[in-house]
C-alpha cells in the first residue's frame, strides 16, 4: 500500500526529492537494488549533495555484479 501511494505521488510530483528518498528506502528494504539505484540517481539529480543517496548509491554500485 505504501508503494502504491508513493508511485502515485511521484507520478504527480516527479521533482519532489522526499518521494524519491522514500522509494529508495522502500526498494532497499525489499532488496530491489536496481530500483533503489534508479531512485538514488534521480534524487541526486534533484539534490546533488544528498548524503543518503550518495551513500546508498556507493553501496549499491560496490555490491553490483560486474557487467
Amino acid at each position: 500500500q505504501a508503494e502504491a501511494y508513493l508511485l502515485d505521488a511521484v507520478g504527480r510530483a516527479p521533482d519532489t526529492p522526499e518521494i524519491h528518498e522514500a522509494l529508495t528506502a522502500l526498494a532497499l528494504d525489499r532488496g530491489d537494488a536496481a530500483t533503489a539505484a534508479a531512485h538514488c540517481r534521480r534524487l541526486l539529480e534533484l539534490v546533488p549533495r544528498h548524503a543518503f543517496a550518495q551513500r546508498a548509491l556507493r553501496v549499491l554500485e560496490a555490491s553490483a555484479p560486474a557487467a
